[in-house]
């Protein structure tokens, strides 16, 4: 039952960073469009969004998935066999998964896949999203104290 329960928190978890990765790096292009004076709905925005949600998830999505498993593992071995018993180590190890998967791409695709992260600002982006969903299993971890 506890594994059946911790499968559930890293699942939680990773649907947080993949959706709120594609969600921002989708963003991150729609504002370089309106910056050259391209209008934008927001009905367009969201079906924008949506669309790169569905065509990202199974590539995208997988990756960060395991990324996150690896990252997630190190932190618990790290937990284990020191000192270290910050759960925080979690939601560094979700920044470090997507700052990894980034620089990753360049040199063994030879290019950035992600429009959104060709900035400073997308890739601080796309490491926020990683940053989330590591924040999301640490607090999923937690020991539930029962109320009085």
């Amino acid at each position: 039952m506890k594994k059946l329960v911790l499968l559930q928190h890293f699942l939680l978890a990773a649907l947080v960073t993949i959706i709120s990765a594609c969600l921002l790096q989708t963003q991150m292009v729609l504002l370089a469009l309106s910056n050259i004076d391209i209008d934008i709905t927001w009905s367009q925005r969201i079906y924008m969004s949506w669309q790169d949600l569905l065509g990202l998830l199974p590539s995208y999505g997988v990756i960060i998935t395991i990324g996150l498993v690896i990252a997630f593992l190190i932190a618990k071995t790290i937990r284990k066999h020191t000192r270290a018993t910050s759960p925080y180590l979690y939601v560094v190890a979700g920044g470090f998964t997507m700052a990894a998967i980034l620089v990753g791409m360049q040199p063994i695709l030879g290019v950035t896949l992600l429009a959104g992260a060709r900035s400073l600002f997308g890739i601080i982006l796309q490491i926020g999203a990683g940053l989330l969903g590591g924040l999301c299993f640490m607090r999923l971890r937690r020991p539930q104290t029962k109320a009085a």
